[in-house]
């Protein structure tokens, strides 16, 4: 696999500013130690280095800053804590193409929007999915279930697609091809999803299932995803990963790496700005939804957390230390991930999952 050349020495992540001030769930720390023993529990650790890594990373503060208001932190950062192992699994560059696919086949299985479905699991990160679903959906509406599988297989689906691109198979794409299987690879939808579990509400579906709703979400979804394109670009880059904005721009655009992230910076700050008109817009058209004033304030509510949403993550993707080592937030340098560590430390050994 050839290495893309790297930015520069020094090279930083232009400021960027998400549209609301940070917020900081105060159950965030408390949930940090439910979610190691969950994830211990369904054996999702290879080892204690692994773990320690995973505990370092932050994952319980990423979702106490992306969902500081809601009731149900842990069932979120549960979530969350899974989903990023299986992001890591189907990045890990030995796991092959016919394990990832069973790995996703067993996923979706366990999330029946019929509860009256059961498929044993087969992995067990499709054991802590399958745990994850008997704790959410039963609370939840048909309507919700059916939305959330399918944001949740369109995730799947398309980090499937990505591989080749992640993995330095293939160049990197267009510009706009770029984007909208960016909306679906960020996963952002599901978890968009999740602050109805969060708060224990549903939005309703005549505004959720709306295009001027869906618009909001994915002017959100472009923000926090180039975010996140931004600061992992020197571990993308060390993999020889194309599958991000910036080598997508420099490759579209010509120029430097400073130069393409610096066109990217900008098109997260456009993609903000678009998320508050889109939100405005969708303010002007209270009067023709058919809901009730306490439905649309849950709407409105919602608007709020997604703006939560994006300032919070970008907090977080500038103090983790997951796609750096720099104490210094905001200047580049390489960090390992633990794939990237047993690799070099097992050459030769096959993947936790079969």
């Amino acid at each position: 696999m050839d290495t893309m050349p790297a930015p520069p020495e020094g090279f930083r992540v232009p400021a960027l500013h998400g549209p609301v001030e940070v917020r900081l769930h105060p159950k965030a720390d408390r949930v940090q130690e439910s979610l190691l023993q969950w994830a211990s529990l369904h054996g999702l650790f290879r080892n204690s280095r692994q773990r320690e890594r995973f505990a370092h990373s932050g994952f319980a503060r990423f979702a106490g800053y992306t969902y500081p208001r809601v009731a149900a932190l842990e069932t979120v950062a549960w979530w969350h804590g899974h989903n990023w192992l299986v992001d890591d699994f189907l990045d890990d560059p030995r796991t092959d193409d016919a394990q990832a696919e069973r790995l996703v086949a067993d996923l979706l299985a366990q999330l029946p929007v019929d509860l009256r479905d059961r498929h044993k699991p087969k992995d067990p990160l499709a054991a802590a999915a399958a745990d994850l679903w008997r704790r959410t959906a039963p609370a939840r509406s048909s309507a919700w279930r059916s939305r959330y599988r399918a944001h949740y297989r369109d995730w799947l689906a398309l980090s499937l697609r990505a591989r080749p691109h992640r993995q330095g198979r293939r160049a990197p794409l267009s510009v706009p091809s770029y984007i909208r299987r960016r909306r679906l690879h960020s996963g952002a939808e599901m978890t968009f999803d999740l602050l109805e579990v969060g708060h224990d509400r549903e939005l309703p579906e005549t505004v959720a299932g709306s295009d001027l709703y869906r618009m909001v979400r994915f002017a959100a979804n472009d923000a926090i995803s180039w975010t996140n394109d931004l600061y992992s670009l020197p571990k993308d880059l060390a993999a020889g990963d194309s599958d991000h904005l910036t080598a997508v721009v420099r490759q579209a655009r010509g120029g430097t790496w400073s130069d393409a992230a610096r066109k990217a910076a900008r098109m997260v700050h456009e993609a903000t700005a678009d998320f508050l008109t889109a939100c405005d817009d969708l303010r002007a058209m209270r009067g023709l939804y058919e809901v009730t004033d306490a439905q649309w304030a849950f709407v409105d509510d919602s608007l709020e957390d997604l703006a939560l949403w994006i300032s919070g993550s970008l907090h977080w993707h500038e103090h983790t230390p997951r796609y750096r080592l720099s104490s210094e937030a905001g200047s580049f340098g390489l960090h390992l991930t633990d794939h990237d560590e047993e690799l070099l430390d097992d050459a030769g050994h096959g993947g936790r999952h079969s």
